[in-house]
C-alpha cells in the first residue's frame, strides 16, 4: 500500500484515534503502526502528514500543545499488539488544554496480558 506520503507500507495495523476538540472545529487522527516501510516521506502543500519512527516518539515529551501525553496508557495502546486506544481533547481557541478523556481498549482479536 503506497501512504499519502509517498511510503510504501507494508502490515498496516490501526492503533487508535486521536480527536483534538477546538470551540468551532474537530481534528480527528486516526492512528497507524507499521514495523515494515520503504522510502521517504514527500511533502505536499495540501496534506502535511508524518512518519515518525517509533523509538523517536517515545523520546519526545511533548506531543499535541503544551502537554505531555506519553504516558504509560498511551505508549501501552501504541505498542501492544493487543490494545487499542482513543484519545479526546478539548482545547480553547488559544489551544489551553481543558478537558482530556483516554480509554484503553482490549483489541478482540487478541487476549489482554
Amino acid at each position: 500500500m503506497k501512504e499519502e506520503t509517498g511510503i510504501e507500507i507494508q502490515n498496516l495495523k490501526y492503533k487508535g484515534i486521536i480527536t483534538i476538540e477546538y470551540p468551532n472545529i474537530m481534528f480527528i487522527f486516526d492512528t497507524f503502526i507499521s514495523k515494515e516501510y520503504e522510502g521517504e516521506p514527500q511533502e505536499f502543500k495540501e496534506n502535511i502528514s508524518e512518519w515518525i519512527d517509533i523509538d523517536e516518539l517515545l523520546k519526545k515529551e511533548k506531543i499535541l500543545s503544551n502537554i505531555i501525553l506519553l504516558d504509560k496508557f498511551l505508549i501501552k495502546g501504541l505498542i501492544e499488539d493487543n490494545c487499542n486506544f482513543n484519545l479526546h481533547i478539548k482545547v480553547d481557541e488559544q489551544e489551553n488544554i481543558f478537558g482530556i478523556d483516554y480509554k484503553l481498549e482490549k483489541d478482540n482479536n487478541k487476549k489482554m496480558k
